[in-house]
């Protein structure tokens, strides 16, 4: 199996995974809140593990992975010891059902050692071309389950439901295409600008500013990334047109738009952040921030109930479950290859790389800004990771041609 067909696969099990788990799931109406119990069990659990493992063993038969690993060598050392020591840990304290099952057990943060596949020229390039088909099919499931969920039961939506899942995960593969859009051809670019549309219209209706900010954050990158082609005037007509079109027909197809403005009006006034860090602060031990306490270290939150096992933030969610020896040095490689290709551009005196805007929005999101966006078995979690690697692989490149100048 080529290298295409195996990239493919990863994202196609991960897929089928969630679509199983949906297949059997329940759903009702409590309190006001749409609540779905989709299934875990060992075939959903196993797609996502096979779909892992597809994913390291590419990359750990790349010649990068070497050099990635001499360049951060303590870092991804000190991450793959945690991992494997919160993966005993839980095993013996949960049991191995919970474990493996759990959204936030320690196995997700082995994504991360999926980056070496972005140095890979055929396997980047083939990712870019795949992106506006994956970002299409997760949006119309996004929509398919909006129209049998919202649409009938209504409701307000947790971070649960399919409608979310597969929202959350057609971002990623249009920010990808996205800020790649200048390599596609007329009717493609028009296509993605509608798509990203399509996808801010939902996201205000179902009132996640988060995402609707990101969403603004990515067409500044299209036009951004457009508006140094010559080229474009009659495309960028075109395209303003498309986008009306899709506004118009959209917003005036969502039956609850206006009750939309008004729940986003209410939230724009509200604090959905800040008192979950106090509730946390408050309630977990200081030790347990430094050190880690497995998975099922929870609060009682105002919103979520009683043992409460998330937050809006990746990077106090890695701290509150394992410490800091595994938030510490997984987040501090993401940061740093981040960094190091923006002052690159900065000192080449150049437009910002692609690849680094999309990194921006991932670390935007992991920091709290984009609700429901976690680091789990799902396809942006890899999908993100080999970005990163596709950063590494330019960052490279850019420190062998300062040294041949020299």
């Amino acid at each position: 199996m080529n290298k295409k067909r195996k990239l493919t696969l990863v994202f196609i099990l991960i897929l089928l995974s969630r679509l199983y788990s949906y297949l059997h799931m329940k759903v009702g109406v409590e309190n006001g809140e749409l609540y779905l119990n989709g299934l875990t069990n060992y075939i959903s659990v196993g797609l996502n593990l096979m779909a892992l493992l597809i994913a390291l063993w590419m990359s750990f038969s790349s010649s990068y992975n070497l050099k990635i690993f001499r360049k951060y060598p303590i870092a991804l050392t000190c991450c793959f010891i945690a991992i494997v020591f919160w993966l005993g840990f839980d095993l013996f304290h949960v049991g191995i059902i919970e474990t493996f099952y759990s959204s936030s057990s320690s196995l997700v943060y082995l994504t991360l050692f999926t980056m070496a596949i972005g140095c890979d020229e055929e396997c980047w390039f083939f990712l870019k071309k795949l992106s506006p088909i994956m970002g299409s099919i997760f949006l119309f499931l996004t929509l398919f389950f909006y129209s049998i969920l919202i649409v009938p039961l209504g409701g307000r939506v947790g971070g649960g439901t399919p409608v979310t899942y597969f929202l959350v995960s057609s971002f990623w593969w249009l920010a990808l295409c996205s800020a790649f859009i200048k390599q596609y051809n007329k009717r493609t670019k028009i296509y993605i600008i509608a798509l990203v549309i399509v996808f801010g219209l939902i996201a205000f209706s179902l009132t996640y500013r988060s995402w609707m900010i990101q969403t603004v954050l990515l067409i500044l990158i299209i036009f951004y990334q457009l508006n140094n082609e010559k080229s474009n005037k009659n495309f960028k007509t075109v395209a303003y047109i498309t986008l009306i079109i899709v506004i118009v027909a959209v917003v005036f197809s969502l039956s609850d738009w206006t009750k939309a403005f008004s729940t986003l009006e209410q939230k724009s006034q509200s604090d959905t952040r800040l008192f979950q860090y106090k509730e946390t602060f408050s309630q977990i031990p200081l030790t347990t921030w430094l050190f880690g306490g497995g998975i099922n270290v929870s609060y009682n939150s105002s919103i979520g109930g009683d043992n409460y096992t998330s937050i809006d933030n990746q990077l106090l969610m890695a701290e509150m479950h394992y410490g800091c020896f595994l938030a510490v040095p997984f987040f501090f490689i993401w940061f740093a290859i981040f960094f190091n290709l923006f002052w690159n551009s900065v000192k080449q005196k150049k437009t910002f790389y692609p690849e680094m805007l999309i990194l921006m929005l991932w670390l935007f999101a992991l920091g709290g800004l984009s609700v429901f966006n976690a680091i789990a078995f799902n396809s942006q979690s890899i999908l993100l990771a080999i970005v990163l690697g596709r950063c590494f692989y330019i960052n490279q490149n850019i420190n062998i041609q300062k040294h041949e100048k020299d």
